[in-house]
């Protein structure tokens, strides 16, 4: 059994939600706690689940495929907030959820105060063409730096499944199989490399799945999509900054092959 089947399976036994039923787990102003490590130990973490978090279900799929293109400015003003660590960071993508054919332009803000905030409006956005009028004001309207010179700089997809709490306001994204690309056709990916978000309304990091992930020898860590793809495929200022994420990757995949040669994907 492959490591999607094996998800799947998994997942078939958990009660479902439904997209607008989702509605009440948005959590546009929340806080995250991110966790990355070995996409093997996925089944282990959420085998268990089932009787305190219930799965999003749409058409009978419980895994979706995910694609999202980031923007950034011709000086990497996004990429340089974020690996300069600031106390306030931002980030603009397009992001289209394949299972409904559905996108949204969305903002991202990190604030001083460790929360993050999610604005998006349902909008279509060609690579060629660029953003239309509505678009920009939207960005403007959040955004105070130049929106005007963004332009599109990787483009991230994955498979996410997506949880919600029995009893609490709280809403969990597990990614894999992630990949990213540029608009010149090249391309990485990182198929050892499982990421749990866990978006809460408060700061507590104690529930369920935070027991199931510590259970697992996981805690939480700072990571990226969007500036490791960006470090890949682009020369932007600062990059080698994010070495330490490289060789977390590196960990990782070599973690999980161990795991695999020991038959313990599934245990």
């Amino acid at each position: 059994m492959d490591l999607t089947a094996g998800i799947s399976e998994i997942l078939s036994s958990f009660d479902s939600i439904t997209l607008p039923e989702m509605e009440a787990y948005m959590l546009m102003d929340r806080v995250d706690f991110k966790y990355v490590f070995p996409v093997c130990k996925i089944p282990v973490i959420i085998k268990d689940l089932g009787k305190n978090y219930k799965a999003l279900d749409i058409e009978s799929l419980r895994i979706f495929p995910y694609h999202t293109t980031y923007y950034d400015t011709g000086d990497w003003f996004f990429f340089r907030q974020h690996i300069t660590d600031r106390g306030f960071r931002s980030k603009v993508r397009v992001r289209k959820y394949e299972q409904t054919g559905t996108s949204f332009l969305e903002i991202k803000n990190r604030t001083n105060k460790m929360r993050t905030e999610k604005w998006r409006i349902m909008k279509k956005v060609s690579l060629n063409e660029g953003f239309d009028q509505e678009s920009l004001d939207f960005i403007r309207s959040y955004i105070s730096h130049n929106s005007v010179s963004l332009a599109p700089v990787i483009i991230n997809r994955f498979n996410r499944v997506t949880l919600t709490s029995k009893s609490e306001e709280e809403r969990v994204t597990v990614d894999f199989n992630i990949s990213f690309s540029d608009l010149d056709g090249n391309s990485f990916s990182i198929p050892d490399v499982g990421i749990i978000e866990k978006k809460r309304a408060d700061f507590s990091n104690r529930s369920v799945i935070s027991e199931a992930i510590k259970n697992a020898g996981i805690y939480p860590t700072g990571f990226s999509k969007y500036c490791l793809g960006t470090a890949v495929l682009h020369d932007p200022p600062g990059k080698s900054l994010l070495k330490p994420k490289h060789l977390l990757i590196n960990k990782i995949k070599n973690e999980c092959i161990r795991q695999l040669s020991a038959g313990e994907l599934f245990n």
